[in-house]
């Protein structure tokens, strides 16, 4: 049985699918007004739902706030640079070669040691690839922009993101 945010995502999803053949100039895309590069390896569409890999090319300044992700599992491969992976009360530093996991409902962000980092995301189930595609347009530059959001994005942001099982725990504490 499925709960109501289940069913909420379902919805969305068949909302705003991803195209079923994505040629290699279409899997490569910009992500949050520019934060970093996404290269959609293998889609959820293509796993039949099982798992989907994303690639992304990441400038230290733009990572993602700390957060929970209620339906899916993360496992991050290091192919570039060095990462410092806050995960529950744990800290681990991923270089080159190095693969951390993340369990749903974890808490958990990450910090760039380095200037720039080259990492591999899979999600399972891998409806996930669907949260990035969604907020992310179509490859029209090759530069990353370092950008700092407002408070007000990061609560829209927090909002829209609800409806993928994830929760940014320092925003949510903020709003309230």
């Amino acid at each position: 049985m499925q709960t109501v945010n289940e069913k909420k995502l379902k919805a969305f999803l068949e909302a705003h699918p991803i195209p079923e053949q994505l040629t290699t100039d279409k899997r490569k895309r910009m992500y949050m007004d520019d934060r970093s590069i996404i290269n959609f390896k293998l889609t959820s569409e293509e796993s039949n739902g099982s798992l989907s890999i994303t690639e992304f090319y990441l400038m230290k300044g733009n990572e993602p706030p700390r957060h929970i992700h209620e339906f899916v599992d993360e496992t991050f491969m290091i192919h570039d640079g060095i990462v410092n992976y806050y995960v529950g009360d744990k800290i681990i530093t991923a270089g080159t070669g190095d693969v951390v996991f993340v369990p749903k409902m974890e808490p958990h962000h990450f910090k760039l040691v380095s200037d720039s980092a080259i990492v591999s995301t899979i999600f399972a189930p891998g409806y996930y690839d669907h949260y990035f595609w969604y907020f992310s347009r179509p490859m029209d530059q090759e530069n990353i922009q370092l950008t700092n959001m407002t408070p007000e994005e990061l609560i829209k942001w927090n909002k829209e993101s609800a409806v993928f099982g994830t929760v940014f725990v320092d925003v949510v504490k903020k709003s309230k």
